[in-house]
């Protein structure tokens, strides 16, 4: 069971109860995650990368391609 203390615009503050909490954070869920415990192992990498477009007959419909690790580290993928 997670407490959790909300701080609402009124400043007003109170604890709440909940089985499950979902941290929709992105790219900073580590941030959010050493709110609730510094000592949280960061387990977020964030990447950057390319984005190109081709012609439709370099692949079939529907259908991706994913590489999941190249000999140089890198991820590639398709998408239809």
């Amino acid at each position: 069971m997670w407490r959790l203390c909300i701080l609402l615009v009124s400043e007003e503050e109170f604890d709440t109860y909940a089985k499950v909490v979902v941290n929709a954070a992105g790219p900073f869920c580590d941030c959010v995650r050493k709110m609730a415990n510094e000592k949280a192992q960061e387990i977020i990498a964030p990447s950057s990368g390319v984005h190109i477009t081709l012609p439709g007959y370099y692949s079939p419909e529907e259908m991706g391609l994913i590489v999941p690790k190249t000999k140089d580290g890198h991820v590639v993928f398709k998408l239809p």
